[in-house]
């Protein structure tokens, strides 16, 4: 009688673990899955024409038009129509960034007041992942973040935020922040995941950029780069 009784025990506790390993593998499926399936065919080919574009990008240029064709070629590709190009040095935004979409008020007001309530901004980034959506950023008090969303972002039309820091090494030297506004859909974890395929090509060309002599430092103008 015990003999039964210890195999009938011993095979509840093997059938109960083998349910267990099978809903964890089915659990994973369904991540695995989705996490695969988040992009779609033209999501594919947009990542690729990004990186094309930012690879064949004229180094040479100067500052304000290289991060300006970056901003379009964002845009253009990836359909982020409002963003900012911020250089990063020691741990602070300059206070002439590039902007595509943006009212120049809007900066501005950015830069006198708001800045620091800005969970993206780089004081605020510790420890953070260098590409980050500002609804997934927990590093501030809440009640900060609130304010920062409630009367800088709803006052001038906007309502959602998406940074992607550029990196040297471990050194933040640049930021490229991106806004929607109200008639236009949330940003989403999928928006992180495309611009993590970009990153890296547009670090290697900033950086390129950055060593490279610009062309105003040979004082030639717009007329003479068209020729």
């Amino acid at each position: 009688g015990n003999t039964i009784s210890a195999l009938k025990y011993l095979f509840k506790s093997i059938l109960s673990r083998f349910k267990f390993a099978i809903s964890f593998c089915f659990l994973g499926s369904i991540f695995l899955f989705s996490y695969v399936f988040l992009f779609l065919k033209y999501d594919y080919e947009d990542i690729l024409k990004t990186v094309f574009q930012l690879s064949n990008i004229n180094i040479q240029q100067s500052r304000e038009a290289f991060k300006s064709n970056v901003l379009q070629i964002l845009s253009d590709s990836l359909r982020y129509h409002h963003s900012v190009f911020w250089e990063v040095a020691e741990g602070e935004l300059n206070e002439t960034p590039t902007v595509l979409s943006i009212e120049k008020y809007t900066i501005q007001d950015y830069l006198t007041t708001y800045k620091y309530y800005d969970p993206l901004h780089p004081t605020n980034m510790q420890n953070q992942p260098t590409i980050q959506l500002i609804q997934q950023h927990h590093n501030i008090p809440l009640e900060k973040k609130r304010y920062y969303q409630d009367f800088f972002l709803k006052h001038n039309y906007y309502k959602d935020e998406m940074v992607m820091y550029l990196n040297d090494g471990q050194n933040s030297i640049a930021a490229i922040g991106f806004l929607r506004n109200k008639e236009e859909i949330s940003f989403h974890r999928k928006d992180a995941l495309k611009l993590s395929y970009v990153k890296k090509t547009l670090e290697n060309v900033y950086l390129l950029h950055e060593k490279s002599k610009p062309q105003s430092l040979y004082h030639i103008t717009m007329r003479e780069e068209e020729l």
